[in-house]
């Protein structure tokens, strides 16, 4: 099993039993579960962003015409 995508959850469990400040906790562990995120699949992430900003281009063609 990969156990590496189960870091943000380790932060958190770890800054909690620390004590210390909530939000930068929650911060940090998103940042990390992101940039695994990126770095396990770096083209995907890049055509999903083409692809949503081509959708929200169709989008605005769409409202300003209709």
């Amino acid at each position: 099993m990969e156990y590496h995508k189960l870091t943000g959850i380790v932060i958190i469990v770890v800054g909690f039993a620390c004590k210390l400040d909530s939000i930068l906790v929650i911060m940090v562990a998103a940042i990390v579960t992101a940039l695994e995120a990126v770095v396990e699949h770096p083209r995907a992430t890049s055509l999903a962003w083409a692809e949503e900003a081509s959708t929200r281009q169709c989008c605005r063609v769409r409202l300003s015409v209709g």
